[in-house]
């Protein structure tokens, strides 16, 4: 699909789309419950992997409209041989696998390509220490697991992905284990029954991730303690709990609606909840300082989904140096390099090192070439908010369905100038 924008500037009122990081987690929870109501879900490419794959392991799924009713899924009555279809979301994956850990069946993940360029190592490790089955086909696109893990104590490097860790959260209540207490320990904590334990090592990256997962198992009844001095994440008991909730709205996908304000727009966003444990709730603070022009350091460590559109604002507007930036090639595309050919197109001027990415305020144009999508949504919605301020034609447009398939229909909404041209 291609999307032909003349400059206009964006002025109206758009509710944020629901949270795709937590709608993950809600689902996820749910299916392990008896029966779970949870309401305002879009149904984007990702979140529609994370939904057949739940029903692919045997959780009952009902869906009206925006209201999705889930629960009933028993790891004991996986059927062997069951296939995952995750498409190409890295968190279906990632936050799935360890139920094949313990499941003890044959279970096999399929997806596109790049889906299985995105690392696994830490879940490799895992299962070669507990003799687990683990057959990664990258020429098939297919991952086989069958396996029943033997430990109750784990450790996890948290500076690769923070998915790795959020897919042991969920499946650590089942393993059902008691660990002894210490002596020395008080009465109350000698009765505590530990189910699992999860150590985390070297620097921790995406945590805000990480408390997303632990909020989402506290909703539905499965208490976990975090200490941030020994990195360790306790879980405390085994039983995920039936809950009637409303997924709240996504800051991630807001920033692409927010930064149309930066271009000029008046746009209102409404829905999101300002209590939310999002990380990329900083998006507005990233902004502000974009809008120094000084060249300031800015740390994406914790928020690397943000880095396309404040690369953008970048270009335009101020000034900046991004560090932490080595992790953006592991996303759908390549963002750091992709972000740099496609704003450069625009008259950009754009650094990518290693691990930093600098953007020097320059004079922008409306571009003479075709602008690419590179099969990255953050990439599309980036592109499409600088069109709105200058032009231009976005070949590839149709990835914003990944994550935000109704971006182009409240551009339009908020009366930006755009055109489909197949």
């Amino acid at each position: 699909m291609t999307v032909l924008f003349k400059p206009k500037k964006a002025v109206g009122t758009v509710n944020a789309p629901p949270s795709k990081s937590v709608t993950h987690r809600l689902l996820i929870c749910g299916a392990f419950t008896k029966k779970s109501v949870i309401k305002n879900i879009a149904f984007s490419e990702d979140i529609t992997a994370t939904v057949n794959c739940l029903k692919a392991l045997g959780a009952t799924v009902d869906i009206n409209d925006s209201t999705v009713t889930i629960g009933g899924l028993n790891i004991k009555n996986i059927k062997e041989k069951s296939v995952l279809y995750c498409n190409e979301s890295g968190s279906t994956l990632r936050f799935l696998i360890p139920i094949a850990f313990i499941a003890n069946k044959e279970i096999t993940f399929c997806g596109k390509e790049r889906l299985f360029e995105r690392p696994l190592n830490e879940y490799e490790e895992l299962a070669r220490q507990n003799n687990i089955y683990f057959n990664l086909n990258q020429k098939d696109t297919a991952l086989t697991v069958k396996g029943n893990l033997s430990q109750t104590e784990f450790s996890l490097s948290a500076n690769k992905s923070s998915q790795f860790i959020s897919g042991m959260l969920f499946i650590m209540p089942f393993l059902n284990n008691f660990i002894n207490e210490n002596k020395n320990k008080n009465e109350n904590e000698k009765n505590r029954k530990i189910f699992a334990t999860l150590k985390l090592t070297k620097e921790i990256t995406s945590f805000s991730y990480i408390n997303l997962t632990l909020s989402a198992l506290n909703t539905f009844g499965i208490k976990t303690e975090f200490s941030p001095h020994k990195k360790t994440i306790t879980v405390l008991s085994s039983l995920y709990k039936s809950k009637k909730l409303t997924c709240e709205g996504d800051y991630s996908n807001a920033a692409f609606l927010e930064a149309l304000n930066i271009l000029g727009g008046k746009v209102n966003i409404t829905g999101l909840n300002k209590n939310s444990l999002q990380g990329d709730k900083i998006y507005t603070e990233i902004f502000n300082k974009i809008l120094k022009n000084s060249f300031e350091e800015i740390d994406l460590k914790d928020c690397p989904d943000l880095a396309p559109i404040a690369f953008t604002l970048a270009a335009l507007k101020g000034s900046s140096v991004f560090v932490n930036t080595e992790r953006l090639s592991l996303k759908e595309s390549n963002r750091a390099y992709v972000m740099a050919e496609e704003l450069k197109k625009f008259g950009a001027d754009i650094k990518v090192l290693k691990n930093s990415v600098k953007v020097t305020k320059a004079q922008l144009k409306t571009p003479k070439e075709i602008l690419y999508g590179h099969n990255d949504h953050r990439v599309v919605m980036s592109l499409s908010v600088l069109c709105t301020y200058l032009g231009g034609e976005i070949k590839g447009a149709e990835a914003i369905n990944k994550s935000y398939p109704n971006f182009f229909k409240d551009l339009q909404h908020l009366n930006v100038d755009l055109e489909f041209k197949d």
